[in-house]
């Protein structure tokens, strides 16, 4: 007899397969006691009857076998290797995009895109100028001699190259060209090459795949908006209705109807492979598609011309599914729908198609209604209704998945469908989705990169004679003043180093202690006319007496004189060493990773307050001087210099970032956050500039200063577990205050961090714009932070702990071996000693 402890998903699943297997158009589902009885009956086996007893033999002893000598080790040859890698293959000139504009000499292989069925290859123009108008170029390439099957792909996208459509990867040279005797001698290949075609010259979609999209949002855990949802279904039917009608759809005042010239005999394509693999990306035109990319059908391997004849279907060979036969007229709608539903259901992949199921045959209450009325039979795509999409939506994708192919939708009605819900969502106030979550930037060639002028700096090293340096790392006593001592190195940039120096030197009856008792000393390995430079511009930074830019001690700096160049063979005019303030807390960077380590994000207040800092700080950069606080609103300072006589120009920080903004606690100005001051950098980072419009220095673009930088470091925190904001992923962001963005930014993840209002996104977002002229201000900045961050004080928000803020400073040597320190070193040895002594008598049984 067989068991009766069967589980609800057993169960479930033996109705569904016995619905599925049953001949009746309605099988009453069974109850579970029918189901255990049916399955023990035919399926279960009764238990074998009792094993006889068994027999212990005794087995004799092992006799081991002689030993044997070893023998030598046999030597294999080598195995050849390809020291190019195999990808590199379809990169050499035999792979050439001949018939490119321009000839195919002016071309480079840039890398390669993929090897499905053929190395498909990126190629760049690389000749004289003018350029053509199309400069990348995708090429499919064969490799072997085995079969034509470029001939059969290209001559489908050429038929489908004629039609005047976004939605369809275009064929460049059409049509695609076959081998000749003379190309076969030329291309150094054998004559049975003749007539063969050997390379597609296609359109290069830069922003990838819908597949990479989708990844994309799967690592971020970012589900589709569904008005998003519907622009890739209406660009999915617009891209099929060519491939059935040769056009796209036409719009009537009484809806979409087939394109003038439609012949309903003649044979239509079937692509028979559409996932979001061969689904390309394209760009973003305010004609047609002004919210999402144009999406793209490519990759026509499999795609086969039928007769639109019927709807037979047969099973296919290995009993997984079903398969077209040769005129199986509607492959095209099931797989249209097959996209939406991976894309709603974005953790849970493409519907299975082992797993078949009626929706009007669930169990109450699973069962649901498609449209409004009972199934029209089996469907696919179980776990689509569990996703918070509208019923139009699930509606719409399960009738596409109807295995019976007479049950599906016309790409008519679909784009009818389609058409009345983006107009419902649209109507209901739904927004697009950013931007930053559809745009994928194309990543950088080598090309790219050798033509950044960014990455040809000019050597900035002074002439001079060529003296020993001294190493920037080991701390040694400073020769010119005994009473400081060397205590740690705390970072190298800029070609020097920066070590923290503690005074020691206090004696009874000496001066009292210095006000500053740990000091920053910044040394370059030779003194050069860089560290005078840069301490000039913290001379005048000096004047504004901000609490947010690092203070220069020695002011003015130090200058080699006639009489220090001889005794230390140094150069007369330059500077030796820079003494600045001390920042106990460290550097924003090393808050960032304070943070990561715990795994913890900073709070939307600590943020604004950060950002008000580097805004004060920069502040000081442009004016000279903070803004003014007059009724509660931010001013231009009255002691700004801009724009007066003694106005040197905007200094601008070309190397701010979280290394360079040090952080401190002071409570008469930050009482509840790290108090952030601004460093300057090495001079080639350094630079004053007058604002007058918009110069471009290598790689940078200057106006209006910092503004860029700014919101790369809020970025940064914010984003805390993300890289530096990447400069070569340009893209257009989503509505910004509501408002269309008048141009490209930067920081692609900024839109997705949780817990983060939109006002502070979308303000990070506004100061990345690519164009300066788009940027806000630093005034505008200013003013927006305070307004924020008073409604959030307003709205009962709570300040961090300083135990989450404060990067603590290690123990010195001075003070390990003060008084106090040694005294508690003491009490803990002690204490482990005691500790010990009890141990030792519970182990011994004296306890």
């Amino acid at each position: 007899m067989g068991t009766t402890n069967y589980d609800n998903a057993f169960l479930e699943a033996f109705r569904s397969w016995d619905e599925y297997n049953s001949t009746a158009a309605a099988p009453v589902p069974k109850t579970a006691a029918a189901i255990t009885a049916q399955y023990n009956a035919s399926f279960m086996i009764p238990p074998y009857p009792p094993a006889p007893p068994t027999v212990t033999v005794h087995h004799p002893a092992r006799i081991r076998p002689p030993k044997q000598r070893r023998r030598p080790r046999l030597k294999f040859p080598l195995r050849t290797s390809n020291p190019k890698g195999a990808q590199k293959v379809f990169m050499e000139a035999g792979y050439l995009p001949i018939g490119a504009p321009t000839g195919e000499a002016n071309w480079r292989a840039v890398k390669v895109l993929g090897q499905g069925g053929g190395g498909v290859v990126l190629w760049e123009y690389n000749g004289p100028l003018p350029a053509p108008q199309i400069q990348k170029l995708a090429v499919k390439n064969k490799v072997g001699l085995g079969g034509n099957f470029l001939l059969n792909e290209g001559n489908c996208m050429a038929r489908l190259t004629a039609s005047p459509t976004e939605h369809i990867v275009q064929l460049i040279v059409n049509p695609p060209a076959r081998l000749t005797a003379a190309d076969c001698v030329a291309e150094q290949l054998p004559l049975a090459w003749t007539g063969v075609v050997r390379r597609l010259v296609m359109e290069y979609c830069p922003q990838g795949s819908l597949k990479r999209l989708l990844d994309y949002r799967v690592d971020r855990i970012v589900e589709f908006p569904e008005l998003t949802l519907w622009r890739i279904f209406e660009c999915l039917v617009d891209g099929l209705a060519v491939l059935e009608y040769d056009a796209e759809l036409v719009n009537t005042p009484a809806g979409p109807v087939p394109p003038a010239g439609y012949d309903a005999a003649a044979p239509m394509v079937v692509h028979f492979d559409l996932k979001p693999e061969n689904i390309m990306a394209g760009e973003k035109t305010q004609q047609t598609h002004p919210f999402t990319p144009v999406w793209k059908i490519g990759d026509f391997g499999l795609a086969k011309n039928t007769l639109p004849v019927g709807h037979n279907v047969r099973p296919s060979l290995g009993g997984g599914g079903w398969q077209g036969g040769t005129t199986y007229m509607t492959n095209n709608r099931m797989r249209t729908a097959v996209t939406p539903e991976c894309m709603a259901c974005i953790n849970d992949g493409p519907p299975e198609a082992w797993y078949p199921f009626n929706p009007s045959a669930l169990p109450v209450p699973r069962n649901f209604l498609i449209n409004g009325a009972p199934a029209l039979g089996i469907t696919y795509g179980t776990k689509l209704r569990i996703k918070d999409y509208s019923n139009t939506l699930k509606d719409a994708i399960h009738e596409c998945l109807y295995e019976e192919p007479l049950h599906r939708p016309t790409l008519i009605a679909l784009k009818t469908r389609i058409a009345a819900a983006i107009a419902a969502r649209l109507a209901a106030g739904d927004t697009p989705g950013g931007w930053q979550d559809l745009d994928m930037p194309e990543p950088r060639t080598r090309a790219m990169v050798k033509r950044d002028p960014a990455s040809q700096k000019p050597c900035t090293r002074t002439p001079g004679p060529n003296v020993g340096p001294q190493c920037g790392i080991i701390v040694s006593a400073d020769p010119d003043n005994t009473r400081w001592t060397g205590v740690k190195h705390l970072g190298t940039g800029g070609n020097g180093s920066v070590t923290l120096w503690e005074y020691t030197g206090h004696r009874i009856g000496q001066p009292p202690l210095p006000q500053d008792r740990k000091i920053a000393i910044k040394q370059e390995p030779l003194p050069t006319y860089a560290l005078r430079r840069e301490g000039r511009r913290m001379s005048r930074l000096n004047r504004a007496q901000s609490d947010h830019v690092v203070k220069l001690l020695v002011d003015p700096a130090a200058i080699i004189t006639a009489q220090d160049a001889a005794m230390d063979a140094l150069w007369i005019g330059t500077v030796r060493r820079l003494v600045m303030e001390y920042c106990p807390s460290g550097s924003l960077a090393e808050l960032k990773t304070l943070r990561q380590n715990r795994t913890v994000r900073l709070e939307e207040l600590t943020l604004w307050r950060i950002f008000e800092c580097l805004v004060d700080g920069c502040a000081v950069l442009e004016h000279r001087s903070e803004f003014d606080i007059i009724g509660g609103i931010a001013q231009i300072p009255a002691a700004s210099v801009a724009g007066t006589a003694t106005d040197q120009g905007v200094l601008v920080h070309f190397d701010l970032k979280p290394t360079n903004v040090m952080t401190i606690r002071h409570v008469a100005i930050h009482p509840d956050t790290p108090l952030c001051k601004e460093t300057l950098a090495c001079h080639h980072f350094v630079s004053e500039y007058l604002p007058t419009g918009h110069p471009m220095l290598p790689g940078v673009i200057i106006i209006p200063s910092e503004i860029v930088e700014l919101p790369i470091i809020s970025r940064l925190l914010a984003c805390y577990d993300r890289g530096p904001v990447e400069a070569h992923t340009p893209f257009t962001p989503g509505l910004l205050f509501g408002n269309p963005p008048p141009g490209r930014a930067f920081g692609t993840e900024i839109q997705g961090v949780p817990n983060i209002s939109a006002n502070l996104k979308d303000t990070i977002q506004e100061c990345l714009y690519e164009i300066p002229a788009n940027r806000p201000t630093i005034l505008a900045l200013k003013r927006r932070i305070m307004v924020s961050i008073n409604a959030l004080v307003a709205a009962g928000a709570m300040p961090e702990g300083w135990q989450d803020l404060e990067h603590l400073q290690p123990i010195t040597a001075a003070e390990a071996a003060s008084p106090a320190f040694v005294l508690v070193i003491k009490r803990c040895t002690a204490l482990k000693h005691v500790q010990q002594r009890a141990k030792r008598r519970l182990v011994n049984g004296y306890g």
